[in-house]
């Protein structure tokens, strides 16, 4: 199972939140605080196979997550649903409103479609990792968090590190990148998401703004001068914008 907790089930809204790689459900609770951010909705926590209690094995096909995940959501009530997801868990949101019936998506720190420089960098670090963990540790804290972030905390990459072991979580993020190597193309003209992004995100490649524009033509734009990969964190400007979102959509 990939739903981990439903919060709120009597609303009559439901929002899904999709989690970064290398991070669980408590992402959302404990760093976003959706609980007390996102009242007036449903809330569904999904944990991806192999992290916390979900023992179930990884999957091998990034589509197959995908149409699980979409398996899941169609055994619950019927709702009108939004889908909220951070970077790994944005690509898992793309990929699900193309088969599964949502209202809108929000994607923050989201990679648009995979190019020849995104798969070289996806492989090498799965070789990273397959060989020192440390220094896999080491290289992905440095790509996700400003050196602001890394000055105020560090010990980010020791931590991740232990959170990985304790965990047994290298095989399964060793997967999710090759799930990042494996999606195609998307352009959805349906949707106008929602994308926030950190200026100082240097996961983010040049024309970010003009490739993610190719994939959805209509989305909304909201880059923050002063934040990284992980947008969403202590940034309540963020937050507000995603809930004047979701109450125009209704």
């Amino acid at each position: 199972m990939l739903i981990k907790e439903r919060y709120n089930s009597h609303h009559t809204k439901r929002i899904v939140f999709l989690n970064p790689m290398g991070m669980d459900s408590s992402y959302w609770t404990d760093t976003v605080h959706v609980k007390e951010e996102f009242e007036g909705y449903e809330l569904v926590l999904i944990d991806y196979p192999g992290y916390l209690d979900n023992k179930t094995a990884s999957e091998d096909l990034f589509s197959t997550l995908v149409d699980n995940l979409k398996t899941e959501l169609e055994q619950l009530e019927q709702k009108e649903t939004f889908l909220i997801g951070c970077s790994y868990g944005g690509k898992v949101a793309m990929y699900l409103a193309e088969i599964y019936d949502i209202k809108n998506l929000i994607l923050i720190g989201t990679p648009p479609n995979v190019e020849e420089e995104d798969l070289r960098y996806y492989r090498s670090l799965a070789e990273i990792l397959r060989k020192d963990l440390n220094e896999f540790s080491v290289k992905l804290i440095e790509y996700c968090y400003t050196e602001k972030e890394r000055k105020e905390n560090p010990f980010l990459a020791i931590m991740f590190l232990f959170y990985v072991k304790r965990n047994n979580l290298r095989e399964v993020i060793i997967k999710q990148l090759k799930h990042l190597t494996e999606t195609t193309q998307i352009v959805n003209k349906r949707l106008h998401p929602l994308v926030i992004v950190g200026k100082q995100d240097v996961t983010l490649k040049k024309e970010y703004r003009k490739k993610i524009l190719r994939i959805y033509p209509s989305c909304h734009f909201k880059e923050y001068e002063d934040f990284g990969h992980f947008t969403l964190n202590n940034n309540p400007k963020a937050i507000e914008i995603i809930k004047k979102t979701l109450h125009h959509e209704q």
